[in-house]
């Protein structure tokens, strides 16, 4: 019967130490038989660990300092220095102390296990891991998801280190106004604090720092990261420049502005009473009359999603235009009727005087829309326009002719020829 041994450590496994302290190595290692009706177990004949293990052809076996060996004593230079954390069963995790720099390298397992129906069924494996035993201990590795406002997130540190004799601790710097939940996990060969929290906008290019201490909570090395937080647009506002209040005919720049947004806006759209307008963060134009007055807003569009700023009314005013004069009393104007001629125009703000004028002369004390003429005269007839004015500025109407109508007067009798 065949068997097949797995020799399992952590994926990527790579064992770090600091000189004077220890170092756990996790290991196990299970075994698979290839008929699967047979259920006999393999037995582990030898095992072995080795540092630096080199193989002798000619032996066809390996050599190297032991660490540890089965129902053997270690080499002196590490007696009293190893312990088998294992169980002969799953387990090969070995534990060593008090680590020297030169004890950097390979470590090896061996193991030769036969079948207990066939002894000479022998079968032999090795594995090795690299061990970096260094002066001082290594930068904690941080590793972050990507981050979006109001999602919870879990930022993890860790170092690929651990052992029950000499523990460390993994401590996180720099989100404490936030009160996360900190989780201290060792095992493994591995000590690892995981940080939980829900950012927002504000913690972007916040600096977290894992901190790696000593049992005596002696700080030894730390790592850092800048937060990089994706969220929406934030506080999108219009800016009208020179302002929202403007003359006709001046230019106008409307603004698109955020306080933040990661990633970068990339669109803003412009409407005015919620008719699309254009794109682009600034919007500029001569300023006309009824045309460009109203209520515009601005959205602002990242790939989190678009937010719209709120609605800012444009108010763009102009000098009376296209005022007439209109004749509102019946016609033919008769002789002592009441004449009213009123004045109309297009203003804004609205007209606040108005000036009648007769034949080119200016009718005193009429400053009203309406221009009345009680009991008009004869001498009433001429040629009326109005001038209608606003803080902008004012204008003036065409004239139209007013004819009042009346009976002979003044009738005499004139003698021609007398005898």
């Amino acid at each position: 019967m065949r068997h097949l041994v797995w020799l399992l450590f952590p994926l990527g496994y790579q064992a770090s130490c600091v000189t004077v302290t220890c170092l756990s190595i996790p290991c196990r290692y299970e075994s698979c038989l290839l008929n699967p009706i047979r259920t006999n177990k393999l037995t582990i004949d030898s095992l072995v660990w080795y540092l630096n293990p080199v193989y002798d052809p000619e032996k066809k076996d390996f050599s190297g300092t032991v660490l540890y060996k089965h129902k053997a004593s270690s080499s002196p230079d590490f007696a009293g220095r190893v312990r088998f954390l294992g169980d002969l069963q799953t387990d090969c995790s070995l534990q060593l102390s008090e680590l020297r720099a030169s004890e950097n390298g390979s470590y090896g397992l061996r193991l030769v296990a036969s079948s207990p129906r066939n002894k000479q069924e022998e079968r032999k494996w090795m594995t090795e891991i690299s061990v970096n035993v260094m002066d001082s201990p290594p930068a904690p590795q941080i590793q972050a998801p990507e981050l979006r406002e109001s999602t919870p997130a879990k930022v993890v540190c860790s170092v690929d280190y651990h052992c029950p004799d000499y523990p460390i601790t993994l401590t996180w710097i720099g989100l404490e106004h936030r009160t996360p939940e900190s989780t201290m996990r060792t095992g493994s060969g591995r000590t690892e604090n995981t940080l939980t929290f829900t950012p927002t906008w504000q913690d972007h290019g916040t600096n977290v720092t894992c901190r790696l201490s000593s049992p005596a909570g002696t700080p030894s090395s730390e790592s850092s990261l800048v937060l990089d937080v994706k969220y929406a647009p934030k506080l999108v506002q219009l800016k009208a420049t020179p302002g929202p209040t403007i003359r006709e005919g001046d230019r106008l720049v409307l603004t698109c502005t955020t306080q933040g947004s990661n990633p970068p806006v990339s669109t803003y759209t412009w409407y005015k009473d919620t008719q699309w307008l254009n794109q682009g963060q600034e919007l500029e134009f001569e300023a006309k009359g009824d045309e460009h007055s109203g209520s515009y807003f601005c959205e602002a569009d990242n790939e989190i999603t678009r937010v719209r700023s709120p609605v800012l009314r444009i108010d763009v005013q102009y000098a009376p235009k296209d005022a007439r004069v209109e004749l509102l009393s019946a016609s033919p104007i008769q002789e002592g009727t009441t004449v009213v001629l009123s004045c109309s125009c297009r203003a804004h703000p609205p007209v606040s005087n108005y000036t009648w004028y007769r034949n080119g002369q200016q009718l005193p004390a009429q400053t009203q829309q309406e221009l009345r003429l009680n009991e008009i005269r004869p001498d009433g007839s001429g040629s009326y326009h109005c001038q209608p004015q606003n803080r902008v500025g004012m204008s003036e109407s065409p004239a139209i002719p007013v004819d009042v109508q009346y009976p002979p007067k003044e009738v005499r009798i004139v003698l021609e020829n007398p005898q």
